[in-house]
This record gives C-alpha cells, structure tokens and sequence, in this order.
C-alpha cells in the first residue's frame, strides 16, 4: 500500500508543472457560483481569527476565535460567558470540537484549560488534573469510548479517559518520533485516526499504529461518511481507509504565485453531498468533487476551521472573519461582465438560447455569461435607438426602436419591416408574440394598439386617455391583455377588445406589467398598489398591508413549484401562491415573502419598467429580471427547498431596562477530573419567570435559527391572557408591552424559515408579574369583606334609623289620631250637645205666648244661629275625626250633603259612585279644604244656576278621587257679571293646595260640569 501510493505521488510529481500550467483555466472553466457572506469583529465577532466552528444540538452555531466565543442565530452574535466567573472563558481560544454527544470542548490558550459545555453546564480540565499548562493545544478528539484527546504543539498526545485518568502518548506507544504535531480525528465507527509528519495511522489496543506513508509533511485528516478518512497530503486530496485501495479524488494547485507553504492544508471537511472542502495556510479554499476541482472566494484565503450545518451551508473560519457559504441563486450581470450598459430594460432569448439585452441606452445586444455582442439592426449603433425585443419559438427575434421603427432578426440578419408611417412614428414600448405567431406592438399612442399577423397590421382601438402602454401578456385561454400607465386595462379575444379597466375611488392603479400564468391567472403589477391577479373575472389585490416588503411591481414571473416572482423599487422576492389563496380564502392574515439579493451581497435591486418584455424565464429554468443596475438572473436549478423547521428560542427577557432572564445561563460546575459531565435537562425547559412588582415595560427578544436566509425568517409571537390571537411581526425579533396588569402569561413564539416551513410548536416561557401587597388577592379580599361590612352596617344603620323614623311617625300620628279623636269626641259631646241644647230650649221658650214679638224674633234667631253652629260643628268633628280619613268616608259624607242641600232647595239630585274608589287616606285638613270647594260648587247651582237636576259622580282616577258635579241651569256665560265667577277662583286655589286641579266646563243654555281631582296618599 505505502508503495502504490509513492508511485502516485512520483507519477503526479512528474505532472505537476504540465497541470500547474493549465490550471488558471481549469479553475475557471470548474469555477462555482458559491458566494461567500462574511461577518468581521465590526459585526460582533469578538475577532476576525475563527479558529473553531460547530452547530450545537439546539441549533446555534458556536464560534471560536482568539478574542473569545460567541453564540450565532444568524443575525445576532451573543458572548459565551459563565455567569459566576465571566472571565474564565475570555481571551485566546485555539480549538474547538462538536463530540457525538453534542458537547463542545473548548480549548484555551491562556494555562492551557479545556472546557466542556453540556447544555447549561461547564466544566474544566486544567493543569490541576494533568494537563500541560504551558504549550498550545493544537487539535482535540473524541474516541469510540468517550476518551478525550489533545495533541499540543510541542508532539505531545495526551488521553484523558472518562474515569479521570490523565495519560501522556510517545514515540513508546507507536506514535512517529518525529517532532511534528499529531492530529487527529475521530471515523464514523469510532477509531480513533492520527497524522504525523508524513504517516497516517491509527489507535488500537493502547498503541498507535502507522498504516501509511503517504510521502508528504504536510498532511490533514477529516472523517469520510462512507467510513475511513479523507487525507489531504500536499496538494492531494485521498480517500484512505484500511484494506481498501485508495482513490485519489483530485488535486489542488493554487496560483503559482504562492509559495509551496501557502497550499499547505490547514482544515478537511467533507460535505453532505459528498464533496471534501481543503482550506490551506494562505492559498484559499478548494472545493473537490469526482468531476472537478474548484479555487471559491472567501473574505481572506487563509483558512483556519471548516464546519457545515444541518440545512446544508459551509462554514468557513479564516484569518478576516467568519463566511457562510451556499450556492449563489441570484447574481447580476453588468458592464464587469461585458456589457456596454449598466441599466437593462428590455430581455428575451431567441430559439438557441442566446439572450438579447436592450440597455437603457437603447443599444442591442446578444449571448451569454460574458460573451455579449453589440447588435445594430440599422447597421450602425448610432442610427437605431433600440427600445424592447422579443423572440418566437421559430428563431425569429422582434426588436423595437423609437420612431416607429421596427425589426426581425431571422436566418442571421435584420429586416426593417417598414412600419414607421404606420405606427406613425410612435416609439415602440412594447412586443408580445403571442402562441399563434402573432406580433402585437404597443406605442407611445395613448389610442392604439397594433396587432401583425403576417404581413398585415391591424389597430386596435383604445378608449380615449392620456397614456402609454408599457405592459403586454398571453394568458392560458389565448387572450392578449394590455396594461397602459394610467391603469387601462384591455382584454382582446379573437378580434374583440373589451375594456377591463378596473379602478378604485380616488385614481386609478397604474399598470406596470402583466403576466399570464399556466394555471389561467392574470397577474397584475401596480406603481404604488402592489399587486392584482385577475381569477375567474375577480381581481384581488394584495399590498404591503398583506405583507408584500414593497408596493411598486413592475415585473413578474411564476415557476413550476408553486411561487410568484416579483420585481420591484425594493428588489427581488418570491411568495408561494398558496399565500395568496390562504390570504384571499380568509385562512391567513399575511403572505410571507422571501426576499433574494440582499444575503448574496446584492443590495440596493430597483426593477426597470415602461417597456415589454422586462423579464424572462428561460427553457434551462433561469429567471431574469431588467433591473437599472444590470440584468439579475435567479438560477432555479441550484433552489433547493428548505424542509428543515428553524428552531426557536426565547434568548433574553427584559424588564424595565434590566435583564431578568437569559437562555442557557452557563454554570461553572464544581471542578473535576471527569471529562464527561452528566448531562443536564433540556434547555428548553425553562421555568416558570416571576418579575417583581412595578414592572412598567417587559421586552421578549427571541430568535429563529435558519441560516440559508436568516433576514427572511418571519415570526408570531402570542402573550396568553392578553393577546387574543398571534401577533404578525415579520422579522422582528423583539416584543414590547408596557403596563401589564399583575397577573400570570404565557410567552409564545413560532417562526418560518426561508421557505415558509413553519415551526408551530416554537418556544414557550410562563411569566407571572408579581403584584404590590394591594393588588394581591387576599388583599383585595380583605378590601372587599372590609367594604361589604362597612356597607352592610352603614345599610343596617341607615334602614335602623329609617325604621326609626317610620316608628315615630307611625307614634306621632297614632297619637295625632287619639288626640283628633279626643277632639272630636269633645267636639260632639260637649259643644254639640250643648248647642243642641241651647236650640231646644230656643223653641221651648219660643212656644210662650206671653214674650212680645220683638223678643221672639230674637229668640228665633238665636235658635237657628244655634243650629247653624251646631251643623258646622257638626263638619269639624267629621273632619277631624281620624276615622274619616279614608276615599269611602268622604264618599258616605259628600253625598248625603249633597242630597240634603239640595234637595232643602227644591233640586233633584242623583247620585252615582264607581266601585272600586282608590284605597288611600285624605287627612283632615285635605278633606276639609276639598269640602269647602265641595260646597261652594253646590252653592254656586243654587244660587246661580237656576237648575232643577244635579248629578254628582265619584270615582277612581289617574292615582286619586275624581268628583263630577253636573247640573242642567243656564251655564256660566249668562251668569258671568253676577258674583266673582261664583267663587271658580277660590275652588281652584283650594284644590291646588291640595296638589289636585279643578276644572269648569260650561255651555251657553247646556248646564255646567265642575270636575274635581283630589290625589289620595297611599295606605303605609
């Protein structure tokens, strides 16, 4: 084996200056579209030297450098610091490696420590437990076995097994005695391979054992996934393993301007495709397939570490900064590539596949990459300003100038077709060949379009506007759509057009391209109003409200995995229609849109419009966009879907300007001569987070970890118990409340990646704001029985004290009524019978015949003023009495008083009382007010009336007594100069003491009506 090997070496030795010649060539023709993001200490590394890469379980990349280690998203670099000793793991760092058990062992410059990080854990090996303290770790291992190794610049190789045993490896225990440094690496079955000077071997039963020499100091190893090593032994690279014949897989020959030390290997990594990726001391980094060799650009060409993640991009750690590599989808084409213009504004690609470009200096030319040829179809560049071109599929190529003029390329040659007088000398803005074979041409003419159909053109009338038409397309049924500047939008059928113009309130949408795609869609570019796409004869609209990243469209294109392509002032970008039909279906609030150029290194893409065609689809699946700064072409071939579902962490939570919570705080175990410690819970699993009371304002950073294209990760992010649905925050990676009401929330935070893959399940953290003793519950609690006894005893006090009073009351007018009864009792006792008396005794003495007639006369008199009093006693004693407070005792009164009165002066009377009269009580002084008015009423008809029938009625009403007295005289007009109105005044003012009303009604000749309403005072 060593020497079938030699003999290889010798044979490519002999090669090497014919191959070396060729290579510039070689390198160029093999050359990969890779493009290379490079992030440097002014973006947060904590130095440009990466000396050692590695993507954790959870997802973040760990960055090694000689000013410290950080942690990656993608967009943010975090420090790695153990919170009780922040200093330990500071300062210069030399290697760094992943182990089959997802911990990362650090090696330190400064006393020569190792740490180990196992999730929140750190432990460290240092000189206490055998290690050198003072020589340079140069490479570090895992075996099979869990047994830790570290190779130091000096050639020394020290184990440190997992019981804690520390053993030191020479040339005793089969190691090459030369001084060189070993290195080593780990195969995919746990053997454990080193390199020495020029000889390759591995450890087995306690001794290392060389298998090859492979003639060449300068050797790396790196692990294959097929199983054995890959070798990199001077500009070769081999694939070695025991028993098998090693295969060289290609050669590596940098500019033969480096000297022999510069294409020294310094990292070997194999990709998941299977390509072997050589980083060398100072000659760049070489990518090595079965088919090729390739020199690919990076921000310095001296390599210090290599690395890949798990959605498949390079990581590559050099002298100048940290790059990511992936293959390059978007790149521009420009004056370096050879074209005579910056800014393009029209493309096509006749049946060869040759391109033809019009710049917006209305050159014309045609080929590719960066072969381009400058066409003039009048024969000279300066006779022609080409505008647009097109192409057919029968090789023929259409190309419009200003004037009118116009164009085909066939069978190798130009033909001016003629046409000026025609177009009357309009420039030519748009060309559409449609399937038919169609020519249709679109001018500065505001009212005209043309169609060519063999030899005859044929215009189109347009409705009457101040336009251009600067946008043309076929769609699937054959229909040729037009598109102008002041939103005028046509669909011609056969020989019909119909004008589809579709316009909103205030302007209308100015069209800046159109484009017809395979499934029967209308898609619509606006200036200013986003998109449209025109389905079954409905448009929908979509803009930055939908989350489009820009509003101004002016060109589009859809592929065959279900996306729309936009060009627009903000670039290039592709959204998945099935975004749009969520959006459009009510099912999602937002499209989520991937944004291309920016992480290509291509910023600062404004799209070109107002000429047809602008941008293209090739038939190799390339995507090319007229942009003002070149021609962009999206290579679709190298798109791969990215299926992975980003991981998603809640980094940091911050209240009110302080950090309370940080994701995986590392802790410094307790030292040990354990290499391995034991592995701690998930990360993820995190508590539940208690934040003080008086909190005002609390900030959730969290972050996503999809490197392909991190500044297209979108998220969601949801606080249960506030918020009642997820909150869209595209890429923002913060989110902010202020005033949280004490209580407990759970965080929530979900993400998509590049592709739209989302993670549903995201990342969760329970947060409770603690309260102030007054907002706690049993406070408040205690607040509430304070106030409920508080209220209860001022109820009680208050109904106490009210029933106080009712009792009083009741005691006041019970003894009211006693003392009215006592009255009234006196009353008719005392004074009315001794009146009664006194009238008796009148008309005894009266009967005498021996008093003279003068005294009798006064005898007489004193008699009937006896009785007169002894009747308005009787009056006072009902009135007073208690017993007559009540509707129906004033009833039982008033009508024989009115029966008696009347019927003394020869006036009928009758009577009527409607059950039931309302239940209530009139006191004394109510009854004897209203009696007065009573009275007079009765009075007034027979002093006044001269009536011969009276009708009194009583009943309920409205809350109260209504009384009716009705008589047949002669009305109150005839009457009206005798007396004062009969008292009417008087009545009235009684009955509105007592808070009722009077009112008379009379007509000339037909009676008078006095109506009384007395309120009665309910039963208590």
């Amino acid at each position: 084996m060593i020497s079938q090997v030699r003999v290889k070496t010798f044979f490519s030795s002999l090669c090497c200056v014919v191959w070396f010649s060729l290579v510039p060539h070689a390198l160029a023709d093999n050359e990969i579209p890779y493009f290379a993001r490079t992030w440097l200490a002014e973006d947060g590394l904590p130095d440009n030297r990466v000396v050692g890469l590695a993507q954790t379980a959870d997802g973040f990349l760990w960055v090694a450098t000689q000013g410290g280690t950080v942690r990656f998203d993608g967009v943010r670099f975090q420090r790695v610091s153990i919170a009780s000793s922040p200093g330990l793991i500071a300062g210069t760092m030399r290697v760094l490696l992943l182990d089959r058990e997802g911990r990362i062992w650090l090696a330190k410059d400064e006393g020569g420590a190792v740490f180990c990080f196992d999730g929140a854990q750190v432990r460290m090996l240092s000189a206490d437990q055998g290690l050198p303290k003072n020589d340079t770790q140069r490479s570090l291992a895992m075996d099979g076995k869990g047994d830790l190794w570290v190779t130091y610049s000096s050639g020394k190789v020290i184990r440190c097994a997992r019981d804690g045993k520390v053993d030191t490896f020479t040339s005793k225990d089969g190691l090459p005695g030369d001084m060189g440094i070993c290195w080593l690496t780990t195969s995919r079955d746990g053997t454990l391979w080193f390199a020495k000077g020029s000889q390759v071997g591995v450890f087995r039963n306690g001794r290392f054992s060389v298998l090859e020499n492979f003639g060449s100091p300068a050797l790396r190893i790196a692990p294959a996934h097929a199983g054995g090593i890959w070798v990199c032994a001077g500009q070769q690279v081999l694939k070695f393993d025991e028993g098998v014949e090693t295969v060289e897989l290609g050669k590596i020959m940098p500019d033969q301007d480096g000297g022999r030390s510069s294409f020294e290997p310094s990292a070997l990594f194999e990709d998941r495709e299977g390509a072997v990726w050589v980083g060398t001391v100072s000659a760049g980094l070489f990518r090595c397939d079965s088919n090729s060799v390739a020199r690919v650009e990076v921000s310095n060409p001296s390599i210090l570490s290599l690395a890949g993640d798990r959605e498949g991009n390079l990581w590559v750690g050099t002298r100048g900064g940290l790059n990511r590599l992936h293959r390059r989808l978007t790149s521009m084409i420009g004056p370096a590539d050879g074209l005579p213009f910056q800014g393009v504004q029209s493309v096509c690609q006749d049946a060869t596949g040759t391109l033809w470009l019009v710049g917006e200096n209305g050159v014309l030319v045609r080929g590719q990459g960066t072969n381009w040829i400058v066409q003039s179809p009048a024969g000279a560049p300066a006779k022609t300003y080409v505008t647009c071109a097109t192409a057919d599929t029968n090789g023929s190529v259409w190309i419009g100038g200003r004037r009118g003029a116009l164009y085909c390329w066939t069978g190798g040659e130009f033909k001016d077709l003629g046409r000026r007088v025609e177009l009357h000398e309009r420039a030519v803005r748009s060309l559409l060949v449609t399937r038919r074979g169609d020519v249709w041409i679109g001018t500065d003419s505001p009212e005209v379009i043309y169609r060519l159909r063999g030899d005859t053109l044929q215009p189109f009338n347009l409705p009457s506007g101040y336009r251009f038409i600067r946008a043309m397309a076929e769609d699937a049924a054959g229909n040729v759509w037009v598109g102008a500047s002041d939103g005028l939008l046509v669909r011609v059928t056969g020989d019909a057009l119909v004008n589809e113009t579709v316009k909103p309130i205030k302007a209308a949408w100015s069209i800046r391209c159109l484009h017809g795609a395979a499934n029967g869609d209308l898609w619509i570019g606006f200036a200013g109003a986003g998109v449209g796409r025109l389905r079954n004869g409905n448009i929908s609209r979509f803009s930055t409200d939908e989350g489009l990243p820009n509003d101004y469209v002016a060109q589009i294109l859809t592929d065959d995995r279900g996306s729309v392509w936009f060009a627009g002032n903000q670039g290039i970008y592709e959204v998945r229609e099935q975004d749009f039909d969520d959006l459009a279906n009510g099912a999602a609030t937002r499209v989520w849109p991937v944004i291309y150029g920016r992480s290509e290194g291509l910023p600062g893409l404004q799209a070109s419009f107002d000429y047809c065609p602008d941008s293209l689809r090739t038939s190799d699946d390339r995507l090319y966009f007229s942009m003002l700064s070149g021609l962009a072409e999206v290579r679709l071939d190298f798109a791969r879907l990215n299926y992975r579902q980003p991981d998603v962490f809640i980094e940091r939570v911050i209240a009110d300007g302080r950090m309370s919570a940080v994701y995986q705080d590392l802790k410094l175990s307790t030292p040990t001569s354990t290499p391995a410690p034991a592995r701690p819970g998930a990360a993820g699993n995190k508590e539940g987070l208690r934040l003080p009371p008086g909190v005002q304002q609390v900030q959730f950073e969290y972050t996503a970890l999809s490197f392909v294209a991190p500044e297209n990760v979108q998220f969601r992010y949801q606080l249960e118990g506030l918020d009642k649905n997820w909150v869209d925050a595209g890429t923002r990676r913060v989110a902010s409340y202020t005033h949280l009401p004490p209580g407990s929330y759970r965080f929530k935070v979900i993400a998509c990646n590049n592709d739209g893959i989302w993670n549903k399940i995201g990342d969760t953290l329970p947060v409770t704001f603690e309260p102030y003793f007054w907002e706690t519950l049993w406070f408040k609690l205690a607040i509430s029985l304070v106030s409920f006894a508080s209220l209860f005893g001022v109820v009680v006090l208050v109904l106490r004290r009210r029933h106080r009073l009712v009792v009083e009351r009741l005691e006041h007018q019970r003894a009211l009524e006693l003392e009215r009864n006592r009255i009234a009792r006196d009353l008719h006792d005392d004074l009315g019978v001794g009146l009664t008396e006194i009238g008796l005794l009148g008309d005894l003495a009266g009967t005498s015949n021996e008093l003279p007639p003068a005294d009798r006369e006064r005898l007489e008199e004193i008699t009937g003023r006896a009785r007169t009093l002894a009747a308005s006693l009787d009056e006072i004693v009902w009135a007073i009495n208690p017993a007559n407070d009540t509707s129906q005792s004033l009833v039982d009164y008033l009508f024989p008083y009115a029966q008696k009165l009347l019927g003394s002066a020869g006036i009928r009377c009758r009577l009527e009382a409607a059950e039931p009269l309302p239940a209530g009580n009139l006191n004394a002084e109510e009854r004897h007010e209203f009696f007065h008015a009573y009275k007079e009423a009765l009075n007034n008809i027979i002093r006044h009336a001269g009536a011969t029938e009276v009708q009194v009625t009583m009943a309920a009403a409205a809350g109260g007594l209504l009384i009716r007295i009705a008589d047949n005289g002669c009305g109150v007009e005839e009457v009206a100069g005798k007396g004062a109105h009969h008292g009417l005044a008087g009545m009235r003012e009684r009955l509105i003491r007592l808070g009722g009303r009077c009112e008379l009604t009379s007509n000339a000749g037909g009676g008078t009506v006095v109506t009384f309403l007395i309120p009665v005072q309910p039963e208590t």
